[in-house]
């Protein structure tokens, strides 16, 4: 046996050394990838995470621009009323309505019952308040008339306007059996009236 010959100097007990380059190597098995899934049925864990992080903040923003977006129409609301105040403070057509209401003290409390008044018996069907604040009104202002209708009722109904009054007294009794309240109120005032007119008859007289 030839010592010197190279392919016997090798140590029979060292595996041969393989050139990587020579493709009749057998290459080694590809481990699988973990991170995917091998059943078609079901998701990977970190995919799903995946897809909450990035669906949470566009919710997040969704709910803080809407607030957002409320919060200045408050705003823009709040600044009108604001704007609409200070211009009715600095109108001359409040200074007059103010004027004419400090002068005309009457008058302006005979607007604000009977608008008070009629709101009520809009409103408020069951309550005979409205009623009742429309009746003392009337009964304030016509007492006069009211009280020599019922001292002449019997002279009314002979005389040339009979037909007239007997239609007028129809009406005012369909008024009273649909709103007694404005009678009662009416007779009240008229009556109240007529008692402080007389004082100051006898006091005038004395």
């Amino acid at each position: 046996m030839n010592t010197n010959d190279p392919k016997s100097s090798q140590d029979p007990t060292n595996p041969i050394a393989r050139d990587p380059s020579n493709s009749a190597q057998p290459a080694r098995p590809t481990q699988p990838n973990r991170s995917s899934s091998a059943e078609p049925g079901k998701v990977s864990p970190t995919n799903e995470a995946g897809k909450a992080r990035t669906g949470e903040p566009n919710r997040v923003g969704s709910e803080y621009t809407q607030k957002e977006k409320d919060y200045y129409q408050k705003e823009s609301v709040e600044d009108k009323v604001r704007e609409h105040l200070r211009q009715a403070r600095d109108s001359k057509k409040v200074d007059e309505i103010y004027d004419y209401a400090r002068n005309n003290k009457e008058q302006t409390i005979t607007y604000i019952l009977l608008g008070i008044g009629l709101l009520l018996m809009l409103f408020v069907y069951e309550s005979i308040l409205g009623e009742l604040l429309i009746g003392l009104v009337a009964g304030y202002h016509f007492a006069p008339e009211i009280l020599f209708y019922l001292r002449n009722i019997g002279q009314v109904f002979t005389g040339q306007d009979q037909l007239r009054y007997i239609v007028l007294t129809a009406v005012l009794l369909g008024l009273f059996i649909a709103a007694p309240g404005i009678f009662i109120g009416s007779a009240i005032a008229a009556s109240f009236k007529q008692v402080i007119q007389g004082f100051n008859d006898r006091g005038g007289k004395a």
